[in-house]
């Protein structure tokens, strides 16, 4: 069975349109009333004659819309039946949405219909998403050609984490891209037809905010590293005035601040699920292979170049962090998929 689920905020006629296209198919309808308010009542009383509508008085935003149907759902659904979101404002054709339901493939997966971004696109849309699509790719390891699509389709057994995921308005969708993209999670894109009306006034897409939205984990990792480092550098300097000599100092403030910067990356900010165990071994292999390069480029550069130890130990750091982040994004605390 297919459900589609529509959160609507003072739509207009073409949600009606839609709903009868979605009943003559034959799928289960819900609707989400965001708040919209008294005058769009007659809209939602049109709505209930093609499945059910749920309506709460104050305007919560798009997240808190489509987590108030994923929660309606999860317990009333079988196990292999299909939720498909669509916007209210006719961009989904009933094509499409039929099309994304055809490609869930089994359980754990969601599928996104893809624009294709041709012909005549506002510019705004067209050059932001090439932007935030780069970051996401730059951020998750993952390739996702649409990132602000609202036409999704999910397998059931993912709704209960759908309705964990932060968020309460249109940060809510990238939210979940950045969530179930780190996860054991099958994420397949369905192109499908773009429609826009003349001058765009229905989209809600700011590239600024969806970019600070992706980058905001790459943040939380800097700032982890950088607790860390300062864990690291303030014991390498008390262990080399104490006379360690610079490689044993290194080696031993790096142990150290290592295991803070595993449980610090585990917990806020990857949020990883994966066993613990295999993490930790992952971690310490990429521990060690980092050991060995930073000590060596700490030693080629205090003792072949004549750099100031304490400046050397910042730019070793400095480049580390791009590597490490990588890794542990992309491999040691994603899950296997």
């Amino acid at each position: 069975m297919i459900t589609v689920l529509i959160p609507a905020y003072r739509p207009d006629e073409k949600l009606i349109g839609l709903l009868q296209q979605i009943k003559e198919k034959g799928y289960d309808i819900l609707v989400v009333d965001d708040g919209s308010g008294q005058e769009f009542r007659d809209i939602f009383r049109r709505a209930e004659e093609y499945g059910k509508v749920i309506s709460y008085e104050e305007n919560e935003g798009k997240g808190h819309a489509l987590k108030t149907g994923f929660s309606y759902l999860k317990d009333r659904l079988r196990r292999n039946d299909i939720v498909v979101t669509a916007d209210a404002d006719g961009q989904h054709t009933i094509t499409d949405i039929t099309n994304v339901s055809e490609y869930v493939n089994g359980d754990r997966c969601m599928v996104l219909g893809c624009r294709t971004f041709e012909g005549k696109i506002p510019l705004r849309s067209r050059i932001g998403n090439i932007f935030v699509r780069g970051l996401f790719a730059l951020a998750t390891g993952r390739k996702v050609s649409d990132t602000q699509t609202g036409l999704r389709a999910f397998s059931k057994d993912l709704l209960e984490e759908l309705c964990s995921i932060n968020g309460n308005r249109y940060e809510y969708e990238m939210n979940m891209l950045l969530d179930l993209s780190g996860r054991n999670t099958s994420i397949v894109e369905v192109p499908i037809e773009t429609i826009y009306e003349k001058g765009n006034p229905s989209s809600h897409f700011d590239p600024l905010k969806d970019s600070f939205i992706i980058m905001f984990q790459i943040i939380k990792y800097a700032m982890s590293s950088f607790a860390s480092f300062i864990v690291d550098y303030a014991l390498f300097t008390l262990f080399t005035v104490l006379g360690l000599g610079t490689a044993l100092s290194n080696v031993t403030a790096r142990i150290i601040s290592g295991s803070v910067n595993f449980l610090l990356n585990r917990k806020l900010v990857f949020s990883s699920h994966k066993d613990i165990k295999k993490s930790f071994f992952q971690y310490a292999l990429l521990a060690a292979s980092v050991l060995i390069l930073n000590t060596y480029i700490l030693y080629i550069l205090t003792s072949f170049i004549g750099m100031n130890v304490y400046l050397a130990k910042i730019l070793t750091e400095t480049f580390m962090f791009f590597v490490t982040y990588s890794v542990q994004k992309n491999h040691i605390f994603a899950e296997d998929r």
